[in-house]
């Protein structure tokens, strides 16, 4: 090729190139993003129709999620409420901000996501379920659900968490059939648990109708045309999930949707983690992202890169601070493909309100957990869970991509040894980083109760 040749050659690619978005080149966020964050409460990543189960019906979620970009291995750092939200609002692990109890509190000297975002220009506002404390670091504008479209529209850059109450308990019963309901992994079939799944799977469509509202908000006010929509859970439901270390209560559906800006990526399958949302949306608001917290952004993943962010992802679980809770500290750590737990005082016996009640309570027969119990007793189907839920091994390793819900521990299987020897010790690394003590730090945390007159002396 001679020199004129080659001078047209590049000249017609410059050209061309100029021709195209700059947005389909290098997605920019040039325009400040308004920032929207939908939290379901205790709703798990298979219990969408989008995700897998045809007995709910959720055509809202679904729709969006099909035109957003799906995270696979999105991970909250611990399966209950005020740990979750916590560390999904200040991009720290709920040891280092110190809420890794549920109805806990942050340290007072932590920083949460309206603290980094108001200085960038933007109103941030929390709308609906809080369990985050306490208000001098949590100092959003709280909203009311039905004034949420007078507040979009005063217009700016603005950011919004809005945390739905639902699928969370009590539920909505006498919607779906028990006797049709799908039984979810590791549950025993018996009346009282297609019962209570039954209710679970009705509160999760009245979610879908809620999330419709909250989008119409958002358009109504005119605030979606320059946009960030993410639609995620804190964590999931109930057995071998809430409370856990288990995949069903840390990998939480993450569905993350622009509007006016086009991305490079339909599937992030990368680790992540809530701690990365504060440092993400820092970035997304023009600023920089602190190098002190645990998070960092995944914004180079919305332009199509590959490399990843982190190598491992982590759990903590606190069971003293929930109701009914002894002893019982978990703790976990994934490379995305194998999953290895550690239970801190396995010799104990793991109990929370599904299995005591309220106030600590032996359960009679005649509910759910009594059923399972009696199928524990006659050694009927799915037994061995029955057990299982109560008294762990001191070690769980689970390869994920052939055991997805973590039925056939690995721990023992000595072709597993180096693996389990290298996450076990990472773990142990991370908890030092962490500052976490393990038993000592659990016993640090209360007993609760609802009657505290009730909570064991000992």
């Amino acid at each position: 090729m001679n020199f004129k040749s080659l001078f047209f050659l590049i000249l017609t690619i410059i050209l061309f190139s100029s021709c195209i978005p700059k947005s389909l080149l290098e997605p920019e966020f040039s325009e400040k993003p308004n920032l929207f964050l939908f939290l379901a409460d205790d709703l798990s990543y298979f219990d969408l129709g989008i995700t897998g189960n045809e007995f709910v019906n959720t055509p809202n979620i679904d729709a969006f999620a099909k035109d957003a970009i799906e995270f696979t291995k999105m991970y909250t750092p611990s399966a209950m409420c005020a740990p979750s939200r916590s560390a999904l609002l200040t991009g720290l692990y709920p040891h280092r901000n110190g809420c890794h109890m549920n109805h806990g509190r942050v340290y007072e000297h932590v920083k949460s996501l309206p603290q980094y975002l108001r200085p960038l220009g933007y109103r941030v506002a929390l709308v609906g379920k809080k369990h985050i404390k306490p208000n001098k670091v949590f100092n959003f504008d709280y909203v009311f659900k039905d004034s949420l479209e007078n507040y979009l529209k005063k217009g700016g850059p603005t950011c919004v968490i809005f945390a739905s109450n639902d699928p969370h308990g009590p539920h909505n019963y006498g919607i779906h059939p028990p006797e049709k309901t799908k039984l979810q992994k590791k549950w025993v079939d018996v009346k009282g648990t297609r019962r209570k799944l039954s209710g679970y799977y009705a509160d999760i469509e009245i979610l879908d109708k809620e999330f419709d509202k909250f989008l119409k908000s958002i358009e109504n006010a005119n605030a979606q045309e320059n946009a960030v929509t993410i639609f995620t859970s804190d964590h999931g439901y109930e057995n071998f999930a809430k409370w856990s270390c288990y995949e069903m209560g840390l990998n939480v559906p993450f569905f993350f949707k622009t509007t006016g800006i086009e991305l490079l990526t339909e599937e992030v399958n990368q680790l992540v983690s809530f701690v990365d949302i504060v440092p993400t949306f820092i970035e997304l608001a023009g600023g920089i992202p602190p190098t002190e917290i645990d998070g960092k952004s995944f914004v180079s993943f919305l332009k199509g890169k590959d490399e990843s962010i982190h190598e491992f992802i982590y759990g903590a679980h606190t069971t003293r601070g929930i109701y009914s809770g002894h002893a019982y500290p978990i703790r976990s750590v994934t490379d995305g493909n194998r999953k290895y737990i550690h239970n801190l005082n396995h010799e104990g016996k793991f109990q929370n309100i599904i299995t005591n009640g309220w106030n600590f309570d032996e359960i009679s027969h005649d509910g759910t957990w009594g059923q399972w119990l009696d199928i524990l007793e006659s050694k009927g189907e799915g037994w061995q869970w029955v057990e299982f839920y109560q008294k762990r091994p001191k070690e769980e390793l689970y390869d994920l991509e052939k055991d997805p819900f973590e039925m056939n521990n690995l721990a023992e299987n000595p072709e597993y040894l180096e693996i389990k020897n290298k996450l076990s010790q990472e773990l142990a690394d991370w908890m030092e980083r962490q500052g976490d003590t393990g038993m000592e730090a659990e016993m640090a945390v209360p007993l609760k109760a609802k009657d505290m007159t009730k909570v064991p002396k000992k």
